[in-house]
């Protein structure tokens, strides 16, 4: 599936296997020659399957890519991905595939669409089409290049990333909604000729919606409206039900009271891989050996309470390099506000953006949005200190884990700054040691550590 496309002639071999005869009468009719040649057959297909698969991780290997073929695997053999199941499920089942996904963004962008719609879907009682995450449009090539004169994957499964009902997960014994489904058994089950397509335009315009919109209106008015609808396969064509104008604008927040207590998110769960990537590298975080990690924290369990799973003494921080400086010029040229739920009132540290902006910006203006989006590592460390100094008990915080992919040398100079500042510790993204198949995922690897901090500095507008 990840593998070259192009064919490889004389993988299948031909048969060239006779029965001898005898010239007086025929030994097999010719039902029974047919019934001895499919068992040959089927070994021939397996044979040129393993040959495929050989080559395709061959292929990845010289690449330097990892292997997804387990976590693709595992997705195709849920358990709903049954067309003998029972209504809701199964072939008769209902169904919702948004084929306008977000792609080629961060993952942030993406993921926090999946959850609004895999949170749509089950409120209309169909389940959620899921697919991969996809770094390009040009998805079916086997590799792309990456920043760094390397190569990357240019879609990655969903369940490498994330667990839980968004990516196919149970949602719990209590909950009747049809699961969520990979897009392969979506073309099982729904062909073109059953699936009924809506526009997002044409829909937004009978329920009278816009980008001023109420979130709760969106998902209320999409809910009521697909959820009434007998028809088995929905797709829905042509735009974002909740495009950036409503996810980065403060509407989205009326959305957050029904979704914080739908198992969409109380059974959201990042990745095993994910997991057992942070698990091995606390040490490395704590400054401690493995044997001194306590056993509630040494763990990649999904089930552990957040409250039980915090690393208190650690404060994790948001530092994004690279060239996202222009992206900062560019929101305080519009006056972008924090986004999603980065913008809710009671936070202690919210953010008003500048009046007036118009797609240009004043010296002011720039330093107020650097300040928050680019900031000086002096203002990094006044930062820290600030937080030391508000939170309660802020005595026990001694160390830093610093999410960034700041090149190797501020990286290096922020560290002994903030060493120099007094911190016990500091580790980064760059610190952190992964495997061949977790590097790929490691933006989820930085979130998990920060959600799991004390106190987590992020940067709103990222």
């Amino acid at each position: 599936m990840h593998g070259p496309s192009k064919s490889r002639r004389g993988i299948i071999p031909s048969f060239n296997t006779y029965v001898s005869l005898d010239s007086r009468r025929r030994l097999f009719t010719s039902r029974q020659r047919i019934l001895i040649f499919i068992p040959f057959l089927l070994v021939a297909v397996g044979w040129s399957l393993k040959v495929v698969h050989r080559e395709t991780t061959k292929y990845l290997a010289r690449h330097g890519l990892p292997d997804y073929s387990p976590i693709i695997k595992y997705e195709r053999s849920l358990p709903q991905h049954n067309p003998d199941l029972p209504f809701p499920e199964g072939r008769n089942g209902r169904y919702v595939r948004f084929s306008h996904q977000f792609g080629h963004v961060g993952l942030n962008n993406q993921l926090q669409e999946v959850i609004l719609l895999s949170q749509l879907a089950y409120l209309s009682n169909r389940a959620y089409v899921f697919r991969w995450y996809l770094w390009t449009y040009d998805w079916d090539k086997p590799a792309i290049p990456d920043d760094h004169g390397g190569w990357r994957s240019p879609r990655i499964p969903l369940n490498a990333f994330i667990s839980g009902p968004s990516a196919g997960g149970p949602m719990g014994p209590d909950v009747s909604a049809p699961r969520a489904v990979y897009e392969e058994y979506w073309e099982q089950v729904c062909p073109p000729e059953r699936r009924t397509h809506l526009k997002v335009s044409q829909v937004h315009q009978e329920l009278g919606l816009d980008n001023g919109s109420e979130g709760s209106d969106i998902m209320g008015g999409w809910v009521d409206k697909i959820s009434k609808m007998p028809d088995n396969c929905i797709e829905i064509d042509d735009a974002h039900i909740f495009d950036y104008g409503t996810i980065g604008t403060p509407p989205i927040l009326s959305v957050w009271p029904e979704l914080a207590k739908s198992p969409i998110l109380k059974k959201f769960s990042w990745s095993p891989l994910v997991l057992n990537a942070v698990a091995r590298n606390l040490p490395r975080i704590m400054g401690v050996s493995a044997s001194q990690i306590p056993k509630h924290l040494d763990t990649a369990s999904t089930t552990v309470a957040p409250h039980d799973s915090m690393i208190l003494g650690l404060v994790a921080i948001h530092l994004r390099r690279g060239d996202y400086d222009q992206h900062c010029e560019f929101l305080a040229k519009w006056g972008a506000r924090f986004t999603g739920w980065n913008q809710f009132p009671e936070y202690h540290d919210m953010f008003v953006p500048p009046k007036g902006a118009d797609g240009t910006t004043t010296p002011e203006n720039l330093a107020t949005y650097m300040k928050r989006c680019w900031p000086t590592k002096e203002q990094v460390i006044a930062k820290l200190d600030a937080v030391r100094q508000e939170t309660v008990g802020g005595e026990r915080l001694e160390r830093v884990f610093i999410l960034t992919n700041g090149d190797d040398e501020w990286v290096k100079d922020m560290k002994s700054a903030l060493k120099g500042a007094g911190w016990k510790g500091v580790t980064t993204s760059k610190d952190i040691k992964l495997k061949k198949a977790e590097i790929e995922v490691d933006g989820a690897v930085d979130m998990q550590i920060a959600a799991r901090a004390e106190v987590f500095v992020g940067n709103g507008v990222s």
